[in-house]
């Protein structure tokens, strides 16, 4: 597979697998639809998405749907929202950054409340109200720019092809046929040479290294998901609820890479390289089927409990993906500009984890509230599965799937703290949340100086609100920070050390929410 952009110690992982690269799908895919974001109002995003004790905001339909029977009346939302994203990065001693800005939307929904009447008065005993609500909220921003250059002395990509042909009986007549987007693809590309007369062992023109590297990913897409809401009150003291969500699944990368000769280096002109460029690209869409289930009950006036479940999410996916290679050689044999291009589809499946949230929530109506959530998951439970259910489908499922087994957390939990304070119709909110790592400590590299790098996010917010009796408006600012490592290329074994860029992305959303009761 061509520069599979991972987290460098699942990378490592997957390598060493010895499964054929032919697929543009990895364990990074199912880790991409599991870490979601429930900030899909204004208010939800200043609370950093702890909103699972409050009720009363349409987010409550992503996480737990109970607090949707809180409404006293109907209402209709929508949230737009400007993204800006940052990255800045360090690949073998050279700094570079990159960033993109974005417009989208948080939600858009529709609560219907019926509040239950005896004898023309709001009911008190029994179910005293059910609410309806449908709409779409965003649970994930996929947008992202990051690019990383470097001067490399020890290794090229080329090396890393050679090694994924050599010693597996690989003929140049069944390289490409073998390996469509990846070695096979180089080797046609006029990267790399047989070593005749032995031909199925692989040597890259540009091999040992003293290449300048440069790696450029854009990224776009969302999580968009649609729900579908039943939640009523009994007694006016314990609420319940559920949701059928659909999430629809919209991805985007385009990744290049290339390499250029070190003009001082005159081995590498001897092998007759001057420099190699490639270009791929992935689009993913599909959509999925949940169910989420919530109970909120208050304890008294001031103390509100609240707890969720959100069942797996049945993703059915689609990957169309294209890649490009160019060679410019400059020896007597074979001097020219060679380049060869293959595209790909593959239908398969992503199942992701169950999730557990607990909540609870200290509520002063004439002053405000403090509320936590807790979530806990298990990344071990989901897996990935190909349609067709061939041969090859199978064993790489199965690889992807032991690589989730031994090397992500069976026990991640994730916190969302948030605070609001009240003065007549204003309100000022913030929130904090952290999002602990998918990856055990079992996982290759889990030492220094990686483990700073192992994926847990964070998550600084603020905003504030005006409520009136017919209408609210309410406006944030959420900051994501996370760290993370990345390489071009992983080698399986070997004395040469894979090239790893180190990457802190910053994201910043801005959103409104304009609401109107009725």
């Amino acid at each position: 597979m061509f520069i599979m952009k991972k987290i460098a110690i699942v990378l490592l992982s997957l390598s060493v697998l010895n499964v054929p690269k032919i697929f543009a799908q990895n364990d990074a895919d199912v880790l991409r639809l599991s870490q979601l974001n429930p900030s899909t109002t204004a208010r939800s995003a200043a609370l950093a998405g702890a909103t699972g004790a409050l009720g009363g905001d349409f987010s409550c339909a992503s996480n737990n749907p109970a607090g949707l029977a809180m409404y006293r009346n109907s209402e209709f939302t929508f949230s737009p929202s400007v993204y800006a994203g940052s990255s800045s990065t360090n690949y073998l001693g050279t700094a570079n950054s990159d960033s993109r800005i974005g417009f989208g939307f948080g939600n858009i929904g529709f609560v219907a409340k019926n509040n239950y009447t005896v004898k023309g008065k709001p009911a008190t005993k029994g179910w005293t109200g059910v609410a309806f609500a449908f709409g779409i909220n965003k649970l994930a921003n996929f947008s992202n720019n990051v690019t990383y250059t470097g001067f490399n002395k020890a290794s090229s990509i080329g090396d890393y092809y050679a090694q994924s042909l050599s010693g597996k009986g690989i003929t140049p007549q069944n390289a490409l046929s073998t390996d469509p987007m990846g070695a096979g693809l180089a080797y046609d590309a006029y990267l790399l040479d047989a070593n005749y007369p032995d031909t199925t062992n692989y040597t890259a023109i540009n091999r040992g290294g003293n290449v300048n590297q440069t790696y450029s990913s854009i990224t776009h897409g969302a999580v968009n998901e649609m729900t579908f809401s039943l939640a009523g009150s009994w007694d006016n003291r314990l609420f319940v609820g559920g949701t059928v969500g659909i999430p629809i699944v919209n991805y985007y990368n385009q990744i290049t890479y290339g390499e250029t000769l070190n003009p001082n280096d005159t081995m590498s002109q001897h092998y007759g390289f001057n420099s190699f460029n490639s270009t791929q690209s992935i689009t993913t869409s599909g959509a999925g089927i949940n169910l989420k289930l919530g109970a909120l009950f208050l304890v008294n006036d001031y103390l509100r409990l609240g707890l969720a479940v959100h069942t797996p999410t049945y993703y059915s996916l689609s990957d169309k993906s294209t890649l490009t290679m160019t060679t410019v050689r400059t020896d007597s044999s074979y001097g020219g500009t060679y380049s060869s291009v293959t595209d790909n589809t593959i239908n398969y499946n992503i199942i992701t984890p169950w999730r557990f949230i607990g909540s609870g929530a200290l509520v002063f109506k004439k002053f405000g509230f403090i509320t936590v959530d807790y979530e806990l998951m298990d990344y071990t439970s989901s897996h990935i599965q190909f349609s067709n259910g061939s041969a090859s489908d199978i064993n790489y499922a199965t690889a992807i799937n032991q690589t989730i087994s031994n090397n992500y957390n069976s026990f991640s939990s994730n916190i969302r703290i948030g605070g609001e304070l009240k003065y007549d119709i204003f309100a000022l909110r913030v929130g904090y949340a952290y999002y602990s790592s998918p990856f055990n400590n079992k996982a290759p590299y889990d030492a220094a100086p990686f483990t700073d790098y192992n994926q847990t996010r964070q998550i600084i917010s603020f905003g504030a609100g005006i409520r009136e009796h017919d209408y609210f408006f309410d406006m944030s600012v959420q900051r994501t920070i996370y760290k993370s490592t990345d390489s071009p290329y992983v080698f399986d074994g070997g004395s040469v050390a894979s090239p790893l860029a180190t990457i802190t992305t910053n994201k910043t959303m801005v959103m409104a929410t304009i609401g109107f009761k009725f």
